[in-house]
């Protein structure tokens, strides 16, 4: 819960890709993905939304459930 309030507090200041681009990290670093075409950070400060699909996807892809969230894998 202190995770989403803290992507809210981010959000409202247009920074919550800071945050977000962080779980991003982990989850390439744990599962041994390529940080391409460009880095973590520049991903979700381009397309957040795109980041956060690609990342849903990934962890379904591997049989995880995303709605108990990242925290849950780490």
């Amino acid at each position: 819960m202190a995770q989403g309030a803290a992507y809210c507090l981010l959000m409202a200041i247009q920074c919550q890709w800071l945050y977000s681009c962080l779980y991003r990290e982990k989850l390439r670093a744990k599962y041994g993905l390529p940080e391409e075409p460009c880095s973590d950070c520049c991903v979700h400060c381009c397309c957040e939304l795109c980041a956060l699909c690609q990342e849903h996807a990934e962890l379904n892809a591997r049989g995880l459930d995303p709605s108990k969230g990242l925290i849950y894998y780490y």
